[in-house]
């Protein structure tokens, strides 16, 4: 089973909520935050504030990811190479840079329980 790697887009200064919606109304790519008012999000067990939800709807598959936009950047789960090289690109758009947070459980061939 893949577990998904969290990537995300930082800079400092920060990006600031304004320049990141800016940016993604300037794009036809992504879905703004309004069409969530009033949803719970859910990201694994953790509940997120809607208003800093956007949806990436741009890939091949025709799936749209979530993109979420957090004080400490855009955090973006990724799925594949196609994801990550989108994420690429807006990094440098936005003269920032991308962390990946890897999920170790893609690294353990077997779990050992003690």
């Amino acid at each position: 089973m893949q577990h998904l790697d969290d990537l995300y887009i930082v800079r400092e200064p920060r990006i600031s909520h304004a320049q990141w919606a800016a940016f993604v109304a300037q794009r036809p790519d992504f879905e703004m935050p309004d069409r969530f008012s009033g949803s719970r999000v859910f990201l694994r067990d953790v509940e997120l504030d809607a208003s800093g939800l956007y949806m990436w709807t741009g890939h091949s598959s025709a799936q749209h990811f979530p993109v979420f936009f957090a004080e400490d950047g855009i955090h973006f789960t990724s799925g594949d190479a196609e994801t990550v090289f989108f994420v690429q690109g807006i990094a440098f758009e936005l003269d920032a840079c991308v962390m990946q947070k890897v999920n170790l459980l893609n690294y353990v061939d077997d779990v050992l329980v003690l």
